[in-house]
């Protein structure tokens, strides 16, 4: 997947979660929406770090990449948890 696709997709969920949080009335539910909002900026800001290091240093985008690998792996363990 290219780095345009994550963006993309950081993009869109970012838009979202963001869309549900606005218009949440219940503020715990609210307050779930705007962390999986943060995470989704997160997302978005780290892919464009590695899409930028890829250009200049690519051991430093590798660790980016793992960062990334992990924030994604531990937000997937969330998801799971919450079903």
């Amino acid at each position: 997947m290219n780095w345009e696709k994550v963006i993309e997709i950081g993009k869109e969920n970012y838009v979202r979660w963001k869309k549900l949080a606005q218009n949440e009335k219940n503020l715990e539910t609210k307050l779930k929406y705007y962390r999986k909002t943060v995470f989704w900026l997160e997302i978005l800001l780290i892919s464009k770090e590695i899409e930028e290091l890829e250009k200049i240093d690519e051991k430093e985008a590798m660790k980016a990449k793992e960062a990334l690998t992990k924030k994604l792996s531990d937000y997937l363990n969330e998801i799971l948890k919450e079903l």
